[in-house]
């Protein structure tokens, strides 16, 4: 069964990558409401029900009523990997699965002085991703392995280890499918008070339920066409996080929007649904024994925010987000199942500006733009885990038809560079390696509704 070593380590790092949407750091999203893609430059708002997310001390300043916001993103995505001419298989791979589907949904009551809210919304991860023709690392393990006829009683002339290389030119007839799903589900619930004209509290607590899922599938290049599941991994953990924040408006036209995340404790747990290794060897040589834990959690973070009036209909935003990575563990398990500490990321933080225009009486323009930077280390970034930094150009439209209900529609455009990795990953046994370049770009289309009931 030595083909397992070679096989599966790719394979199983797999299981650690989030979903399809765009974050700051590793699974943390920003993409919370219609209103953030219109302008994503949302951490002083007082007016939305978003704030209930964005700036929780600023609903005690909203008008007073029983306030509820949802919306729904629709996602197309690019992910590729580019690998250079030393690789011996194909040099692109790429995922083009959209998300139809991402909602968010807040509850916001505010009477005189006092407001209470609540929250649903896919806070990490979010998406699922769809590589047709594998990845490099899972591609070239399965070959390597295959030219070592290491497939044991599953190399018959029907079956998989015999279907698998060329043996002319030791390329793959098949190919490995790799899917992946990832989502994390975070209601929160929470309160603010206005302690005067200036300046407004909040407290608040959040639940989050994450689920990440990898499946790698063999699929036959001929023949009668028969796929073969290799490897089947689900990772769950939940946990909870306390929120507090401030809302400052030290001028009529200006108003500030502080608020702080703490760190949210992620205990992974590990559920080997299916390894065609005998005994889940190859789960337990990487770590991943069916009932293996480890932690990686998400970090503390503060978010800043000013609007400043400049008119009665025209006004801009600032907002930055900064996270507190040495206040989170990051964690792996080793081959034989002890807890191996990552290498600790130093600076993430994202800044912004944006604009919001009443050119009619009913109808704002909005805009704005954000840059996330992710200090991922260079030794976590795989073709399975890797993150880009991200410029988040978002536009659109609020519509009022009366004083109790919106309309939103936004539209943004993410532009990521390529991120480079130098030799990615070892071929031929280890005789030579590849470098591995990294592509992403995604377009967002949002819509969202708002109403006052009382």
């Amino acid at each position: 069964m030595k083909v397992f070593k070679t096989l599966f380590p790719a394979m199983v790092l797999v299981t650690l990558a989030a979903g399809n949407l765009f974050a700051s750091h590793y699974d943390y999203l920003t993409d919370l409401s219609a209103e953030w893609i219109a302008s994503p430059n949302r951490l002083a708002v007082t007016d939305s029900a978003d704030a209930a997310a964005y700036n929780p001390a600023g609903t005690a300043f909203m008008k007073d009523g029983l306030y509820v916001n949802v919306s729904n993103q629709t996602i197309l995505n690019y992910y590729g990997a580019e690998v250079d001419s030393a690789y011996p298989g194909a040099t692109d791979y790429d995922s083009h699965k959209a998300s139809p589907l991402v909602p968010n949904g807040y509850l916001v009551y505010k009477q005189d002085n006092w407001a209470a809210f609540g929250a649903v919304n896919i806070l990490c991860g979010g998406g699922s991703l769809s590589y047709a023709n594998g990845l490099p690392s899972v591609n070239e393990a399965v070959r390597m392995s295959a030219l070592g006829g290491l497939y044991g009683a599953l190399a018959t002339p029907t079956s998989l280890g015999n279907e698998i290389v060329n043996a002319a030119t030791q390329e793959l007839k098949g190919g490995i499918n790799v899917d992946q799903k990832s989502m994390g589900i975070a209601p929160s619930i929470g309160g603010s008070y206005r302690l005067n004209d200036m300046v407004s509290v909040s407290l608040g607590a959040r639940y989050i339920s994450m689920m990440k899922r990898s499946i790698a599938t063999f699929v036959r290049g001929g023949n009668n066409g028969i796929d073969v599941k290799l490897l089947d991994v689900e990772l769950t953990a939940d946990g909870f996080a306390g929120i507090v924040g401030t809302d400052i408006k030290p001028a009529e036209n200006l108003n500030i929007g502080i608020s702080f995340e703490s760190p949210t404790k992620l205990e992974y747990t590990v559920d080997v649904k299916k390894d065609l290794s005998a005994g889940q060897y190859v789960s337990k040589a990487n770590g991943n024994t069916d009932g293996g834990k480890f932690r990686f959690d998400l970090p503390a973070k503060l978010n800043l925010g000013a609007e400043y009036n400049v008119t009665d209909n025209f006004k801009v935003m600032v907002s930055g987000i900064y996270y507190f990575s040495k206040w989170m563990k990051m964690e792996k398990l080793d081959s034989a199942g002890n807890r191996v500490n990552l290498t600790e990321k130093t600076h993430s933080y994202e800044i912004g500006t944006g604009f919001e225009w009443k050119f009619m009486q009913n109808v704002a323009w909005t805009g704005g733009v954000v840059w996330d930077y992710i200090n991922q280390p260079e030794n976590q970034t795989s073709d399975a885990l890797y993150k880009n930094e991200c410029i988040n150009i978002g536009t659109g439209f609020s519509i009022y038809p009366n004083d109790k209900t919106k309309f939103t529609i936004g539209f943004m455009r993410n532009i990521y560079p390529d991120l480079e990795r130098e030799d990615g990953a070892t071929i031929n046994g280890g005789a030579a390696k590849y470098d591995e370049t990294y592509h992403k770009e995604s377009w967002v289309v949002a819509v969202g509704m708002q109403y006052n009931f009382m």
